[in-house]
């Protein structure tokens, strides 16, 4: 059996069923950001992809999803809204 077997056979699959024509490697990338999106640790990714460094998973496997970069933001805005909020009471308490 030639190396490239899998990839090639994953080729003509994804041809024949007419889907986005994306490597098998490709799906590595989606599989660790995937797993990232879902919340498992990094160290768990790295172990399972077979990487010997974390950062090497990290910056090359793992993108951030548009949606999860949104609610990041509004996640910490909410908590400076918070912060704030708390902050002007504490003021006008010290004041009264």
């Amino acid at each position: 059996m030639r190396p490239d077997w899998l990839t090639h056979r994953f080729h003509v699959l994804v041809v024949r069923f007419g889907l986005p024509l994306v490597r098998l490697h490709d799906l590595r990338h989606g599989a660790a950001s995937l797993a990232g999106a879902a919340g498992v640790e990094l160290k768990v990714i790295q172990h399972d992809l077979g990487h010997s460094s974390a950062v090497t998973t990290a910056d090359t496997y793992w993108t951030v999803f548009r949606e999860l970069a949104h609610q990041a933001v509004a996640v910490t805005a909410g908590l400076l809204r918070t912060h704030a909020r708390f902050r002007l009471r504490l003021e006008a308490a010290s004041q009264a």
